[in-house]
């Protein structure tokens, strides 16, 4: 079985990405899922990069990755505002580094604008049957959501599934998101992580059939 190294930038990314790939690549995997907060000493380990912040972790985590024997990684990020695909450059940059000093391992990044949430809600029909609601149930546009992330807490708390925690919803989101649904792909950052995946690890699972 192939296994990843996952990191997102928090505990509910974690939780999803993992299905998401699945998604992505219709495939399965072992998963090591974790967020970018607990790469937060590791990092002070890695010497002689000009690197900081997200990119210092990247480079830490594809070390960590390797000698732990994974088959490749992934890692997202969440976009801020006014700064808009910075660290998903940071994050290129890094990866590029790393290569220049050690064997590649595949490793597909990827920025959630604004954040993870908004890949969820771009599939009403994923939200609707994993949070077990209606079928004509009213899923916002994430193109008019300004905070998908709230947006999806808000519909999860008018759910049957209320009194379940986001760490136990969100991945049965997730493990129905269908991108063919995700109308707006573009603008969340999905459609690139989409590409990311498919370039990265595409070939790794391809190998593996």
């Amino acid at each position: 079985m192939i296994r990843l190294r996952i990191v997102g930038d928090g505990e509910r990314d974690a939780a999803t990405l993992p299905s998401l790939v699945r998604g992505i690549l219709r495939a399965d995997f072992t998963a090591h899922a974790a967020s970018w907060p607990r790469l937060h000493r590791g990092q002070k380990k890695i010497k002689g990069y000009d690197l900081k912040g997200h990119a210092l972790k990247l480079v830490y985590l594809l070390t960590e990755a390797r000698q732990a024997r994974f088959d490749g990684v992934v890692a997202t990020v969440d976009a801020d505002e006014p700064r808009r695909t910075e660290k998903l450059r940071q994050l290129k940059l890094a990866r590029e580094a790393d290569r220049s000093r050690a064997a590649p391992l595949p490793a597909a990044l990827g920025e959630a604008i604004p954040h993870n949430e908004a890949w969820l809600l771009d599939d009403p029909v994923a939200v609707r049957e994993g949070l077990q609601l209606a079928p004509d149930a009213l899923v916002p546009n994430v193109r008019e959501c300004p905070y998908p992330k709230t947006a999806l807490e808000d519909l999860h708390r008018q759910s049957p599934r209320a009194p379940e925690t986001a760490l136990d919803v969100w991945p049965d989101i997730a493990a129905r998101v269908d991108a063919t649904r995700c109308n707006h792909k573009q603008e969340t950052g999905f459609a690139a992580f989409i590409g990311e995946v498919d370039a990265e690890l595409g070939p790794l699972f391809a190998q593996a059939g």
